[in-house]
Formats: structure tokens, C-alpha cells, sequence
């Protein structure tokens, strides 16, 4: 009795064996379309923000800072971004930046270099009235923690600390248009 390549394939994909597999393929198939489908989100945003350069000083671009940098957002209303030589922040025009900003870059030992600032003494002149951008040279000496936060006299407004080993490895801290970067 001769069985026939077809005949030996339709016993294949009844078996349990193989219709356990068909689901785990299934499966496979789907989480890789969502997540590719997100990424693309993602690359088209980028594509979108990229379009829009703002001249800011040594030669680099705020939208290419925004790709390369790592970004979060604090519970005060504060974006920080941080780039290989570079923190800057930006908040909507509205918030009260007249309180000194507290910079603080803090070394093995527990002692820290202060860079507190100004805000408008590092604010840079944009096209976009909506928002309000500061750029703060980060030193090129060993730190391993950054704190931030505005105060007022001998009161702290807000003060967050964090690692910048891990805000630059943690690939969910990109920027994902959480503001648009275009004038309103």
C-alpha cells in the first residue's frame, strides 16, 4: 500500500505533538508582530521629531539628543535628559523655574561637585513658546549619582537622585514624544 507525501503531512498537523507546536508558533508569530509594530510607532515618531532641529550650543541638535539621550519625567513637572556630555531640562512654559535648581554631582566618597544654577542663566533661546529648555554641562570627573531639585533659601521645593548607569541603560528611558516639539 503506497501512502501518499499528503496523506503522511494531514497525520502530522492532527498529532497533539504538532498542533501544540502550530500553537506555539502561533503565539511566537504574534508577540513578534505587536512588538514590531510598537517599534515602528517608535521610528516614526523619531522620524517625525528628527524633522524639527533646534540649534542649541556645541554643535548639536535638541531632537538629536532626544534620540541618543536617555529621558524620564519627574512628579514636579520636570523632562530630564541625559546625554553623554549633557543634562537638560525642560518643562512647559507655565512652571515656575525662579527657585534655584540644585545640581548636585555626587562621587564614591559622599562628597559631590555643586553645578546648582539658575535657570535662566542656562536656558536656552528656542523656537518653541510652549517650553522652557536648560542646558547643563555634565563634569568630566568620577561620579557615580546626580541629585536634582529646586529649593528656596534653606527649604527644598523637590529633590530627586539618580544613577546615570542606570537611566542610560534602561532601554524604556528614551524619549517617546511625551510633548509634542512643535510650536503650539
Amino acid at each position: 500500500m503506497k501512502i501518499s507525501t499528503m496523506t503522511v503531512f494531514r497525520q502530522m498537523i492532527s498529532s497533539k505533538a504538532f498542533s501544540h507546536l502550530k500553537r506555539l508558533v502561533s503565539i511566537y508569530l504574534t508577540f513578534f508582530m505587536f512588538f514590531s509594530c510598537i517599534q515602528n510607532k517608535k521610528d516614526v515618531e523619531k522620524t517625525q521629531i528628527t524633522r524639527d532641529t533646534i540649534m542649541v550650543p556645541e554643535k548639536s541638535t535638541l531632537s538629536e539628543d532626544l534620540e541618543n539621550g536617555s529621558f524620564f519625567q519627574n512628579p514636579h513637572g520636570f523632562y530630564v535628559l541625559l546625554t553623554t556630555n549633557d543634562l537638560i531640562i525642560f518643562t512647559k512654559n507655565t512652571t515656575d523655574v525662579t527657585p534655584k535648581f540644585m545640581l548636585h554631582f555626587i562621587k564614591e566618597n559622599n562628597t559631590f561637585d555643586n553645578y546648582s544654577f539658575v535657570f535662566s542663566d542656562k536656558e536656552l533661546k528656542t523656537s518653541f513658546d510652549s517650553l522652557k529648555v536648560a542646558r547643563i554641562r555634565i563634569p568630566q570627573n568620577n561620579f557615580f549619582k546626580i541629585r536634582i531639585g529646586q529649593y528656596k533659601s534653606d527649604e527644598n521645593i523637590w529633590v530627586q537622585e539618580f544613577l546615570p548607569i542606570e537611566v542610560r541603560t534602561n532601554p524604556l528611558l528614551k524619549y517617546a514624544n511625551e510633548f509634542p516639539l512643535a510650536p503650539e
